[in-house]
């Protein structure tokens, strides 16, 4: 069964609200939390019920902005049972740190998934596949689509039948083309980012904002709904394939 998540990287207070109107007694969500964002989630938690729930670990996120995420903290909170599923910590720029860290993780008992990058030795695909029930693919965001696929058949050509999660990329061309187990992406916060945008240009709140914030839940809505339809359309395209995995 194919599991798309939605994936929570800024924007938080509007986000808090698009998932505090949400109706999770009908159709309940898949989210994914980065650690970074942790505090903020523990605070709404109790108002959502999600289907599942990943820990990300943030890394990138954290790189970017100069912060440092601590392996004893994060191994610690992936083995809290909240968590569906949980990813190991990446060493940005560093596949043998990266592996360094989820060998670690897993030695202390934590059951986080490893995360194969693009450019990384196919080795290091065969190594996680070999060890860990379920492995990420990294490093396709901001890559041509063109690109993504090919290196992407190339994974599941070496090492299919495996679970895979694809981080970041949730796009049809490419989640009809391959069976992930899931997939994540944070596009369906995209009416926050341009809130968001609006805001930093510097426009005035009563001219533009009123009109965006009127706008902006509904249209967080739609693209909630979008990402259902699209786990619907991939739960009934791969069934007989991800059946295996159940």
């Amino acid at each position: 069964m194919t599991h798309i998540y939605f994936a929570v990287s800024g924007g938080w207070r509007n986000v808090q609200a698009a998932l505090n109107s949400w109706d999770w007694q009908t159709r309940k969500l898949n989210l994914l939390i980065a650690f970074p964002y942790l505090r903020e989630f523990l605070r709404d938690e109790q108002r959502w019920s999600p289907a599942r729930l990943m820990l990300d670990s943030g890394a990138f996120s954290a790189w970017q902005s100069g912060h440092e995420i601590k392996l004893e903290s994060l191994t610690r909170e992936t083995m809290h049972p909240r968590w569906s599923e949980s990813v190991s910590l990446d060493v940005i720029g560093s596949w043998r740190g990266s592996m360094q860290n989820a060998i670690a993780m897993r030695a202390l008992g934590s059951p986080a998934m490893p995360v194969f990058h693009v450019n990384d030795p196919w080795e290091t695909l065969d190594r996680y596949c070999d060890n860990w029930p379920k492995v990420g693919l990294g490093g396709m965001v901001g890559r041509d689509r063109s690109d993504v696929l090919r290196w992407v058949e190339q994974v599941f050509r070496r090492r299919w039948p495996h679970r895979f999660h694809a981080f970041g990329r949730t796009e049809k061309p490419l989640t009809m083309a391959y069976p992930f187990h899931s997939a994540d992406s944070t596009s369906w916060t995209v009416p926050v980012a341009f809130a968001r945008a609006v805001r930093i240009r510097g426009a005035k709140v009563g001219r533009v904002m009123g009109v965006t914030g009127s706008l902006l839940q509904p249209t967080l809505r739609y693209s909630i709904e979008s990402f259902l339809d699209l786990q619907d359309r991939l739960r009934a395209h791969w069934a007989s394939e991800l059946a295996r995995f159940e």
